[in-house]
């Protein structure tokens, strides 16, 4: 079976919202990891991808993931890398899981994943690779380096699918490749493709907390400066899109939770959002993702 538009990723289009998106069948206003990382105003902290402790409090991840599922039925199940299985939590554990580890190579992942389905005789198994998103975030999306890093990938499918025949497992398994999200290349020569919200907004007086850089920007003014900042933003800039939180449209699914905040800004694609100009050299990743479906 093929999809001939792919899998739609949820808004916003980013990594561990959508992993728990595909785990778990629920929007990201419904599960709560609405960004790689954002404010819980209730917990008053933080959560990020980059933190590894934090990843594996059980309180930022809402929803049934399906290997839970899978166990309640009974079954068996194995997760490598696959964001959520990380959890400190019991009920939410896999039978067999690996904590995530880039330097792990996708070789690895797959013969280990093959093992686990002959000797351990596991009904469910997921497994998670960093590519191609990594080669698209340095180089961009047409550059050779990726479309080398998606031969190697077609490669190694093909091997995984001659394995799965050799060990006859082929013809009793259901196989989803599948994806967080698309991308696309910033718009390196346009000077106006990077938006600083420092140029509309007094950040210093008016905000509490925003990002420093992001295609989609959570925006927490002082209480009573919410409809200043938003009337600032509204019209800023013409590639920047933004809402109220009780204003984003309804297609999102991205409004009904306490930590998505009161004004949300969208670049449009190829454009991004910074807090403010930086005095040192930007480190740009030219392969981008997070914007509008």
């Amino acid at each position: 079976v093929h999809a001939p538009f792919g899998l739609i990723p949820a808004f916003t289009t980013k990594t561990f919202p959508n992993f728990w998106t595909i785990a778990t069948g629920l929007y990201e206003e419904s599960h709560g990891m609405i960004d790689n990382s954002f404010l819980d105003p209730n917990f008053n902290e933080s959560f990020s991808l980059f933190n590894k402790k934090v990843v594996s409090e059980a309180k930022w991840w809402k929803g049934e993931p399906i290997w839970v599922t899978a166990k309640r039925q009974g079954k068996s199940t194995a997760v490598f890398f696959w964001p959520g299985s990380e959890v400190q939590n019991y009920k939410w554990k896999p039978d067999l899981w690996r904590r995530y580890d880039s330097r792990v190579d996708l070789r690895e992942i797959i013969e280990t994943v093959l093992n686990w389905l002959q000797i351990e005789n596991i009904n469910l198994a997921m497994m998670y690779y960093n590519q191609p998103d990594k080669s698209v975030h340095k180089f961009g999306t047409f550059h050779t380096k990726v479309r080398q890093m998606v031969e190697f990938l077609d490669r190694v499918l093909y091997y995984l699918f001659a394995e799965l025949q050799r060990r006859d497992l082929l013809h009793k398994i259901n196989i989803l490749i599948v994806s967080d999200h698309g991308m696309t290349d910033l718009k390196v020569n346009d000077e106006n493709a990077l938006i600083y919200l420092s140029d509309y907004i007094d950040i210093e007086n008016d905000i509490i907390d925003i990002p420093e850089s992001t295609a989609v920007a959570a925006i927490l003014p002082k209480p009573d400066k919410v409809e200043k900042v938003y009337q600032s933003l509204k019209y800023a800039n013409k590639h920047m899109k933004v809402y109220l939180k009780e204003k984003i449209p309804e297609r999102f699914h991205y409004k009904h939770n306490d930590r998505i905040m009161p004004i949300i800004a969208i670049a449009d694609e190829g454009y991004f959002i910074f807090r403010k100009p930086r005095k040192e050299p930007l480190n740009l990743k030219i392969g981008q993702h997070g914007y509008d479906n």
